[in-house]
This record gives structure tokens, C-alpha cells and sequence, in this order.
């Protein structure tokens, strides 16, 4: 009876070292980030997931609102349906990224600054046109309004960003103003809520 207790924990030793082999020779690294536990990498792995545009913001200190504001001036820079007739330059990703590295931190802050006061009119016109409750088809007018100015800002902005002297970019914006459509049209939907009151 000794021997019998003697040779199951015997065997299931050796089950133990041959499991405890088995797990030394495997290699536990995560492949999606392509660290190995304990070591620290995998958070430098997905922080680096960021795109170099994102990098370049974050080191440029942008707040999200500035960052937000880059993303939508890249959207019409790197859409070839905007712009195609008039023959505009469409962006690629490194290209729009080269572009911002042009301009410099001042420059893109500046021109973001600017630009971010159509985007606050814009996002106050869609908000105004989004609490119209009762009069349905004046909310569908406004909103095809809104549609077209958006529209035609963004192509602004594609013929604006269409020079390759940056100089000459941060002047266009300088002098940009491009707010008074989406500030009509929040101030039509403002009408139209007074009403339903």
C-alpha cells in the first residue's frame, strides 16, 4: 500500500515536470502587441498605435477640441470627391502630415484657432436645427441648408489648402470667415423654435 501511495504521487510528479518543461519552452509573447508580460511594452506598444498626425498634436500640446478641428480640416484635404472639378490637390495621409509639419506648431495653432470659430457656429446651427421638434418640414429646409454650407466650406477649405506655400495657407485662413452661413442658419432654427413655443 506504501508503494502504491509512493508510486501515484511518483507519477504525478513526473505529469508536474513534464508540464512545467512544456510551459518553459512555449513563448508567451502577446502577438497583437508584441510584448512580453512583465516587460513593460505593452503600453509604449499602444500608445505608439497612434497615428504620427495624433503624435504630432500631442506633441504640440493640442487640446482634444484643436485636435478634433485637424481631423476635420484633414477630412476634405484627403477626400478626392471634394474639389475634383475644380481640379483641387487631394492629400494623401502623409502628405496632410508633411503639411502640418510645415506650418509649425504657431502657424497650425493660429490657423486651427481661427478656423475653430466656424466649427463652434457650425456645431451651434446643427444643435439649433436638432431641437426643432414641431415643424418638421422647416427642419428638413434648414437641414439641406446646413448640408449645402457644410458642403461648400469644406470645398473652401480644400481651395484653400490647395497652395503649397504655407505662408500663403495661414494668410488664407488669416483672413477667413467663414462663419456667417452656419450663424444664419442658427438663427433661422431659433426663429423656428420660438414658434413652437
Amino acid at each position: 500500500m506504501f508503494m502504491d501511495i509512493y508510486n501515484n504521487k511518483l507519477k504525478k510528479l513526473k505529469i508536474i515536470m513534464v508540464i512545467i518543461i512544456l510551459l518553459n519552452s512555449c513563448n508567451f509573447k502577446d502577438e497583437a502587441l508584441g510584448s512580453e508580460p512583465g516587460k513593460g511594452d505593452a503600453m509604449k506598444k499602444l500608445k505608439d498605435a497612434r497615428t504620427p498626425i495624433q503624435i504630432l498634436l500631442d506633441d504640440f500640446n493640442f487640446s482634444d477640441e484643436y485636435k478634433a478641428a485637424v481631423f476635420y480640416i484633414k477630412k476634405p484635404l484627403t477626400d478626392s470627391d471634394i474639389g475634383r472639378v475644380r481640379g483641387y490637390k487631394t492629400y494623401t495621409d502623409a502628405e496632410f502630415y508633411d503639411l502640418l509639419v510645415k506650418l509649425g506648431k504657431y502657424k497650425l495653432k493660429n490657423s486651427v484657432r481661427i478656423i475653430l470659430l466656424t466649427l463652434r457656429e457650425r456645431r451651434n446651427a446643427f444643435d439649433a436645427i436638432d431641437t426643432i421638434k414641431k415643424n418638421q418640414a422647416k427642419k428638413d429646409e434648414l437641414a439641406q441648408n446646413f448640408d449645402n454650407i457644410d458642403n461648400a466650406y469644406r470645398t473652401f477649405l480644400k481651395s484653400v489648402f490647395n497652395i503649397a506655400n504655407v505662408d500663403v495657407i495661414f494668410n488664407n485662413i488669416k483672413n477667413h470667415t467663414g462663419s456667417q452661413g452656419f450663424a444664419k442658419i442658427r438663427d433661422d432654427a431659433w426663429l423656428v423654435l420660438r414658434n413652437e413655443m
